[in-house]
């Protein structure tokens, strides 16, 4: 245990980095391959609600995606190219008016975050909405895998029935985090409501190059 904690203090002065946020095992997010080819001209903005210079939002449940990229090592992977691409809202439930996009781009921060606005998707190839995700950076192998949503019938979908265990699983399922907020009506601010937003967390199986970050 000594020589654990001498290595660590060794490390820190070295790097100048906080050994125990560097180096903390993360559990690997699940790659799936095979996904559903992405529309041919992705979207180049990560608001995939409304076309870019449009005027008219896509009808649908409005979503937030909050999210963040981190290796093996639970280093923040900064500058990467995320792309996301979905199902446009469900048929039959929610209309789909020519404004959805389709797809999007994000790129990460320095702390490795990245945001979308986007549309709740409904069933592509299956009976369980999801989010295709791809991720590229220079460093990196190109990395896909899909994002699902809680209190759904998971289960139902081939993807995560391949999956070993819960756990496994449990790592593509998005956590919502419920927010209130005021909506306007003549102007003047009315009852709440509520705006749904997902966190989801995407670990890496490698490691960065360089362990040092702000």
């Amino acid at each position: 245990m000594f020589r654990n904690i001498l290595y660590c203090v060794i490390f820190s002065v070295v790097t100048q980095a906080s050994c125990f946020a560097v180096d903390v095992v993360c559990d690997v997010t699940p790659q799936i391959w095979g996904l559903e080819p992405p529309p041919s001209d992705i979207g180049k903005t990560n608001n995939l609600r409304i076309e870019t210079g449009g005027v008219y939002f896509s009808s649908g449940r409005f979503i937030n995606i909050y999210g963040r990229l981190l290796d093996a090592r639970c280093v923040p992977v900064g500058g990467a190219r995320l792309i996301i691409w979905h199902a446009p809202p469900p048929k039959g439930v929610l209309k789909r008016d020519g404004s959805f996009l389709g797809s999007g781009t994000a790129i990460t921060d320095n702390l490795g975050y990245f945001t979308f606005l986007t549309v709740m998707p409904g069933a592509s190839a299956g009976p369980v909405p999801y989010i295709n995700f791809r991720i590229e950076h220079r460093d990196f192998l190109p990395f896909e895998t899909k994002m699902f949503f809680p209190q759904r019938n998971n289960k139902l979908d081939n993807d995560l029935k391949a999956l070993k265990n819960n756990a496994e699983r449990n790592l593509l399922i998005a956590k919502k985090v419920e927010r209130k907020l005021g909506t306007l009506k003549d102007g003047c601010e009315d009852e709440e409501e509520e705006e749904w937003n997902y966190n989801f967390v995407i670990t890496l199986g490698q490691s960065a190059l360089y362990k040092r970050y702000n």
